[in-house]
């Protein structure tokens, strides 16, 4: 019966560690996140603006990725039944990429539309 509380208590001791760790990485990355938004000189209504010029079709979603450095606005378009995910630069409101979603991507027929 002891063996049973000391091994209960040393999982419950683990399983407090390894929350606490996961709250401090989620806190690490709001930190990132934050001071990413804080020096964007584009903001996320006009890098969807920004965005739709490049893709005209409608935003499914948009984040600020600050991962990438400098750190970018990723937005997902619906245009003509086809998704694409489009990178803006925070700085300078650029383009940086352009992509097809790979699930819209691949119609499996060998055709240009299904590399690009």
């Amino acid at each position: 019966m002891k063996n049973r509380i000391v091994v209960w208590s040393a999982l419950g001791v683990l399983a407090i560690l390894v929350m606490g760790s996961a709250f401090g990485w989620a806190e690490e990355d709001q930190g990132k996140e934050a001071q990413a938004l804080l020096s964007a000189k584009v903001s996320l209504s006009q890098a969807i603006d920004k965005v739709l010029q490049a893709v005209p079709g409608k935003a499914l979603s948009a984040e600020l990725d600050g991962d990438q450095s400098p750190a970018a606005y990723v937005v997902e378009v619906l245009d003509q039944g086809k998704t694409y995910e489009v990178t803006l630069n925070s700085q300078n409101g650029q383009v940086v990429s352009k992509k097809l979603d790979r699930k819209d991507d691949d119609d499996h027929d060998g055709d240009k539309e299904d590399r690009d």
